[in-house]
């Protein structure tokens, strides 16, 4: 006697990931100089090293996020790793071209 078993099981992929991509071209230099020389560094900078390079990075992050100006997208799983933020929008707009 024979027993035939199926078993379906879904490939396990990896999530969808939401990157930023900056725009330095377009960001705004003189109002990032003025914020990181008006921070007072000597009272942010304080305690051991790893907290000093936690902070520097978050208040920098801050800024940043403030001056300049960054678009996010979507990566699929199996996106390949050439297939960034241009080729991501120009698949979208194709799409979107395909539902009217």
């Amino acid at each position: 006697m024979a027993v035939l078993s199926v078993i379906q099981i879904a490939p396990l992929r990896d999530a969808a990931v939401t990157c930023t991509n900056w725009l330095w071209g377009k960001a705004d230099w003189e109002g990032l100089c003025n914020t990181l020389q008006q921070t007072p560094w000597s009272n942010i900078l304080v305690g051991d090293i790893n907290n000093q390079i936690y902070t520097f990075t978050c208040t920098l992050f801050k800024h940043q996020e403030q001056y300049i100006p960054c678009h996010s997208y979507t990566v699929k799983p199996l996106d390949q790793p050439w297939f960034g933020y241009q080729c991501r929008m120009a698949v979208d707009e194709k799409s979107r071209s395909w539902r009217l």
